[in-house]
Protein backbone atom coordinates (compact mmCIF):
# COMPACT_ATOMS: atom_id res chain seq x y z
CA UNK A 1 0.00 0.00 0.00
CA UNK A 2 1.07 3.47 -0.59
CA UNK A 3 2.39 5.45 2.44
CA UNK A 4 1.39 9.32 3.19
CA UNK A 5 2.66 11.94 6.01
CA UNK A 6 0.85 14.87 6.67
CA UNK A 7 2.58 17.67 8.92
CA UNK A 8 1.02 21.51 9.83
CA UNK A 9 2.97 23.49 12.47
CA UNK A 10 5.83 25.16 13.39
CA UNK A 11 8.49 25.31 10.99
CA UNK A 12 11.05 22.29 11.17
CA UNK A 13 13.48 21.47 9.31
CA UNK A 14 12.20 18.72 6.32
CA UNK A 15 14.85 16.23 7.15
CA UNK A 16 13.32 15.95 11.01
CA UNK A 17 10.31 14.95 9.28
CA UNK A 18 11.26 12.34 6.50
CA UNK A 19 14.31 10.65 7.59
CA UNK A 20 14.77 11.61 11.56
CA UNK A 21 12.31 9.43 13.06
CA UNK A 22 11.96 5.39 13.72
CA UNK A 23 8.87 5.30 12.11
CA UNK A 24 10.01 7.76 8.95
CA UNK A 25 8.38 7.97 5.52
CA UNK A 26 11.78 6.75 4.61
CA UNK A 27 12.26 3.91 6.31
CA UNK A 28 9.16 2.99 5.81
CA UNK A 29 9.89 2.81 1.92
CA UNK A 30 12.17 0.24 2.06
CA UNK A 31 10.21 -1.96 5.18
CA UNK A 32 11.08 -5.57 3.69
CA UNK A 33 7.80 -6.65 4.33
CA UNK A 34 6.20 -3.73 1.96
CA UNK A 35 8.76 -5.12 -0.92
CA UNK A 36 7.49 -8.94 -0.55
CA UNK A 37 3.83 -7.20 -1.49
CA UNK A 38 4.56 -3.99 -3.44
CA UNK A 39 6.75 -2.55 -6.30
CA UNK A 40 7.49 1.04 -5.26
CA UNK A 41 6.66 3.08 -7.85
CA UNK A 42 7.85 6.89 -6.69
CA UNK A 43 8.34 9.51 -4.31
CA UNK A 44 6.47 12.68 -4.37
CA UNK A 45 5.80 15.75 -1.65
CA UNK A 46 4.75 19.47 -1.55
CA UNK A 47 5.99 21.59 1.29
CA UNK A 48 4.96 24.64 1.96
CA UNK A 49 7.14 27.90 3.86
CA UNK A 50 5.61 30.54 5.35
CA UNK A 51 8.77 32.54 5.47
CA UNK A 52 8.98 31.86 1.60
CA UNK A 53 8.60 33.54 -1.83
CA UNK A 54 4.53 33.41 -2.24
CA UNK A 55 4.27 31.33 0.61
CA UNK A 56 0.86 30.08 -0.57
CA UNK A 57 2.81 28.34 -3.38
CA UNK A 58 4.47 25.26 -2.24
CA UNK A 59 7.81 23.38 -3.03
CA UNK A 60 6.98 20.55 -4.84
CA UNK A 61 9.11 17.71 -5.56
CA UNK A 62 8.59 14.06 -7.64
CA UNK A 63 10.52 11.46 -8.22
CA UNK A 64 10.31 7.76 -8.92
CA UNK A 65 12.99 6.77 -7.35
CA UNK A 66 12.40 5.07 -4.25
CA UNK A 67 12.92 7.75 -1.77
CA UNK A 68 15.72 6.06 0.61
CA UNK A 69 18.15 6.00 -3.09
CA UNK A 70 17.46 9.82 -3.68
CA UNK A 71 20.15 11.76 -2.60
CA UNK A 72 18.82 15.12 -4.42
CA UNK A 73 16.02 14.45 -1.65
CA UNK A 74 18.20 14.35 1.52
CA UNK A 75 20.33 17.27 0.49
CA UNK A 76 16.72 18.89 0.12
CA UNK A 77 15.69 17.65 3.41
CA UNK A 78 18.65 19.16 4.75
CA UNK A 79 18.20 22.30 3.81
CA UNK A 80 14.64 23.54 3.11
CA UNK A 81 12.18 24.50 7.26
CA UNK A 82 8.79 23.63 6.41
CA UNK A 83 5.29 24.59 7.84
CA UNK A 84 2.72 22.46 6.19
CA UNK A 85 3.86 19.06 4.30
CA UNK A 86 2.20 16.56 2.46
CA UNK A 87 4.56 13.52 1.49
CA UNK A 88 3.47 10.00 -0.05
CA UNK A 89 5.61 6.76 -1.21
CA UNK A 90 3.58 5.38 -4.21
CA UNK A 91 2.95 1.85 -3.81
CA UNK A 92 1.57 -1.13 -6.98
CA UNK A 93 1.11 -4.41 -7.32
CA UNK A 94 3.67 -6.79 -8.84
CA UNK A 95 1.60 -7.26 -11.73
CA UNK A 96 2.31 -6.50 -16.02
CA UNK A 97 0.53 -3.56 -15.96
CA UNK A 98 0.87 -0.72 -13.72
CA UNK A 99 1.52 2.79 -15.09
CA UNK A 100 4.92 4.27 -13.17
CA UNK A 101 5.82 7.98 -14.16
CA UNK A 102 5.79 11.55 -12.32
CA UNK A 103 2.44 12.05 -13.97
CA UNK A 104 1.10 9.68 -11.41
CA UNK A 105 2.48 10.50 -8.18
CA UNK A 106 1.20 12.20 -5.61
CA UNK A 107 0.35 14.59 -4.02
CA UNK A 108 -1.55 16.10 -6.83
CA UNK A 109 -2.07 20.07 -7.05
CA UNK A 110 -2.68 21.50 -10.70
CA UNK A 111 -1.47 25.35 -11.36
CA UNK A 112 -4.11 27.90 -9.94
CA UNK A 113 -5.98 26.13 -7.45
CA UNK A 114 -5.14 26.11 -3.45
CA UNK A 115 -6.04 22.29 -2.66
CA UNK A 116 -3.73 19.61 -2.51
CA UNK A 117 -4.52 15.86 -2.14
CA UNK A 118 -2.77 12.28 -1.42
CA UNK A 119 -4.69 9.21 -1.54
CA UNK A 120 -3.93 5.76 -0.20
CA UNK A 121 -6.84 3.48 -0.93
CA UNK A 122 -8.03 2.16 -4.83
CA UNK A 123 -11.22 2.87 -6.62
CA UNK A 124 -13.35 -0.78 -7.32
CA UNK A 125 -12.88 -1.19 -10.59
CA UNK A 126 -11.95 2.41 -11.49
CA UNK A 127 -10.64 1.24 -15.23
CA UNK A 128 -14.76 0.99 -15.77
CA UNK A 129 -15.81 3.48 -13.69
CA UNK A 130 -13.98 6.38 -14.81
CA UNK A 131 -15.45 7.81 -17.87
CA UNK A 132 -18.79 7.84 -16.06
CA UNK A 133 -17.02 10.22 -13.61
CA UNK A 134 -16.54 12.91 -16.48
CA UNK A 135 -19.83 14.23 -16.49
CA UNK A 136 -19.15 14.71 -12.80
CA UNK A 137 -15.94 16.50 -13.44
CA UNK A 138 -15.76 20.33 -14.99
CA UNK A 139 -14.53 21.02 -18.65
CA UNK A 140 -11.95 23.02 -17.34
CA UNK A 141 -11.11 20.54 -14.66
CA UNK A 142 -10.60 17.25 -16.45
CA UNK A 143 -8.57 18.85 -19.13
CA UNK A 144 -6.27 19.48 -16.75
CA UNK A 145 -5.98 15.21 -15.98
CA UNK A 146 -2.17 14.07 -16.64
CA UNK A 147 -2.19 10.55 -15.28
CA UNK A 148 -4.36 7.41 -15.29
CA UNK A 149 -4.26 6.53 -11.20
CA UNK A 150 -7.60 6.85 -9.88
CA UNK A 151 -6.26 9.01 -6.97
CA UNK A 152 -6.18 11.97 -9.70
CA UNK A 153 -9.24 11.57 -11.07
CA UNK A 154 -10.58 11.46 -7.24
CA UNK A 155 -8.78 14.88 -7.00
CA UNK A 156 -10.63 16.48 -10.13
CA UNK A 157 -13.42 14.82 -9.11
CA UNK A 158 -13.38 16.88 -5.67
CA UNK A 159 -12.22 20.71 -7.04
CA UNK A 160 -15.16 20.05 -9.13
CA UNK A 161 -17.65 19.63 -6.46
CA UNK A 162 -15.99 23.15 -5.17
CA UNK A 163 -17.94 26.26 -5.57
CA UNK A 164 -14.95 28.70 -6.59
CA UNK A 165 -12.07 26.05 -6.67
CA UNK A 166 -9.47 28.46 -7.76
CA UNK A 167 -10.17 30.57 -4.04
CA UNK A 168 -8.72 30.13 -0.37
CA UNK A 169 -10.89 27.58 0.45
CA UNK A 170 -12.01 26.59 4.26
CA UNK A 171 -12.51 23.39 5.84
CA UNK A 172 -16.26 24.46 5.80
CA UNK A 173 -15.95 24.26 1.97
CA UNK A 174 -13.89 21.44 1.72
CA UNK A 175 -15.34 18.84 3.91
CA UNK A 176 -19.15 19.45 2.00
CA UNK A 177 -17.22 19.04 -1.57
CA UNK A 178 -15.28 15.69 -0.32
CA UNK A 179 -19.01 14.35 0.84
CA UNK A 180 -20.66 15.13 -2.55
CA UNK A 181 -17.55 13.65 -4.12
CA UNK A 182 -17.84 10.13 -1.98
CA UNK A 183 -21.43 10.67 -2.75
CA UNK A 184 -20.73 10.47 -6.35
CA UNK A 185 -18.39 7.11 -5.83
CA UNK A 186 -20.93 4.97 -3.20
CA UNK A 187 -22.93 3.80 -5.52
CA UNK A 188 -20.68 1.78 -7.41
CA UNK A 189 -23.43 -0.46 -8.64
CA UNK A 190 -23.92 1.63 -11.28
CA UNK A 191 -20.63 0.92 -12.74
CA UNK A 192 -21.57 -2.53 -12.30
CA UNK A 193 -18.27 -2.88 -8.92
CA UNK A 194 -18.52 -4.28 -5.75
CA UNK A 195 -18.50 -1.89 -3.04
CA UNK A 196 -15.41 0.70 -2.92
CA UNK A 197 -12.24 -0.51 -0.84
CA UNK A 198 -11.78 1.83 2.30
CA UNK A 199 -9.13 4.97 1.17
CA UNK A 200 -8.11 7.63 3.25
CA UNK A 201 -7.51 11.03 1.80
CA UNK A 202 -5.27 13.61 2.99
CA UNK A 203 -5.66 17.13 2.07
CA UNK A 204 -4.37 20.81 2.57
CA UNK A 205 -4.49 24.13 1.26
CA UNK A 206 -1.17 24.85 3.05
CA UNK A 207 -2.76 27.01 6.29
Amino acid sequence: MCRVLMYSGDAVPLDNLLYQPNNSLVKQAHDPQMLNMLSLAGFGMLAWDASSHHPDVPFGYRSVNIPVFDQNLKDLAEKLCVTTLIAHVRGVPFRDDPTVGEQNLHPFRYRGYRVALAHNGGLAAFDRMRFALIEHIKPEIARLIRGNTDSEWLYALLLSQLENPQGPLDPEEIVPALEKTLAILRPSSAFGTRPARPMACTMTNGR
